[in-house]
């Protein structure tokens, strides 16, 4: 009998206070960014810029994220159009692409790597129709890593099938391996992405060591390429694993750190769950004083907002420290 596959998502944030704030859909709508191009789009549009010399165009495809610019170098290099790749490449100073024009000289003289390519699609294709049995084949012969996007994306996708699958210290071990030759390779936010992975699927088996040491690598990349939504939210996640840790200075710290980060963003709902993180670690350590001014003040962001199920939550959270500060009924 066929089996099939489960897929769950990979966490980017693990907030200890959970709950979704208040939206206004026609606020969100005014503020969603446009719709990114697609791969075939963005190669398109690099090898038409590319051959009329119009770096501004060139410029504006290599600082965006979507698609990933190290995808588009390797769809180029793979089509044979390594001029356009290179003068993609150069265009930008970004961390993130710093070491791409290597990337593409490499390319130049690289053997055909379409067997990783047909290996790659029959593992995706297997996880669209979640099929456990042909992604399990799919990835039987992927060999060791090399510091290919493809083979990047083939570890990738092997992790998130081990997680998806219930396996998450395999999975923790194969993202951290690809994770380290990502970063050796330049490509930091392929690499950011699997240490946030290699991070949560440590949190699952309780190994909050091991998590705490990928989530920091995590936020060295979110800082180095000057992502503050990823840097935000990987002080949360090593906020919540030093909170497991005992490790209460250093969760007050990073908390402290996200909520100001995602303040300064204009999130201010986002930023109110870490202050209720904040005022979680405050309860743990027994400081009640400090524990109700913060959830006083993450009360207040949410009544603002009618944020219902935050309101009642904080409610609870206040309950809690009042009486364990002794003002009983």
């Amino acid at each position: 009998m066929r089996r099939r596959l489960l897929l769950l998502p990979v966490l980017a944030l693990l907030f200890v206070a959970y709950g979704s704030p208040g939206v206004d859909a026609d606020e969100e709508a005014k503020k969603a960014p446009a719709k990114p191009l697609s791969l075939e789009e963005a190669v398109a549009q690099t090898i038409e810029a590319a051959a009329a010399g119009d770096t501004a165009t060139l410029a504006t495809l290599a600082a965006a994220d979507n698609p990933d610019p190290w995808t588009v170098v390797d769809e180029l290099c793979h089509r044979g159009a390594h001029d356009a790749a290179e003068a993609f490449a150069k265009v930008s100073d970004r961390p993130d692409v710093a070491k791409l024009p290597a990337y593409v000289t490499a390319a130049r003289t690289r053997e055909s790597d379409e067997a990783s390519r047909q290996m790659l699609a029959a593992l995706m294709e297997a996880m669209r129709v979640r099929s456990v049995d042909r992604a399990q084949a799919a990835i039987a012969d992927l060999g060791p890593l090399e510091e290919t996007v493809v083979r990047m994306r083939l570890a990738h996708g092997r992790g998130v099938f081990l997680q998806a699958i219930g396996k998450f210290k395999e999975a923790e071990d194969v993202l951290l391996a690809a994770a380290d030759v990502a970063a050796r390779m330049g490509w930091l936010r392929r690499a950011f992405d699997l240490y946030t992975s290699a991070g949560t699927n440590a949190y699952r088996t309780s190994s909050w060591a091991r998590a705490r040491d990928h989530w920091k690598k995590a936020q060295e990349l979110a800082v180095l390429r000057r992502n503050r939504a990823d840097a935000a939210g990987s002080l949360s996640n090593l906020g919540i694993v030093y909170q497991m840790l005992g490790e209460y200075d250093q969760a007050l710290a990073a908390f402290e750190a996200g909520a100001q980060g995602l303040a300064e963003m204009g999130e201010e709902v986002a930023a109110n769950q870490a202050r209720s993180n904040i005022g979680n670690i405050h309860f743990a350590r027994g400081d009640f004083d400090l524990a109700i001014a913060a959830h006083e003040r993450v009360l207040a962001v949410y009544e603002k907002h009618g944020n219902k199920v935050g309101t009642a939550r904080t409610l609870g959270n206040l309950a809690n420290a009042y009486y364990g500060r002794g003002d009983f009924p």
